[in-house]
């Protein structure tokens, strides 16, 4: 399982949506399907904001996308 961080527009064309799994102070995250390949992966759906917050979500995902460990789920943007 892959989790995809991306924003409202992008997640309706791509992703067909299923259950919501969590919610956080970054998101919603939901079971869901790639389009393009079928892959089974958990979507976040992030809130568009402006300044600090938004450079801080970023950041977790640029660090998120570089860590490859067993126990770390797969990150994948956009």
């Amino acid at each position: 399982t892959h989790i995809i961080y991306t924003h409202h527009t992008h997640a309706r064309t791509q992703f067909e949506l299923e259950e919501q799994l969590g919610e956080g102070a970054y998101g919603v995250v939901y079971r869901g399907k790639h389009k393009p390949t079928s892959m089974e992966v958990a979507v976040k759906l992030l809130p568009r904001r402006e300044g600090t917050a938004d450079e801080e979500t970023m950041r977790e995902i640029q660090v998120l996308k570089k860590c490859h460990q067993e126990n770390i789920v797969q990150v994948r943007d956009r």
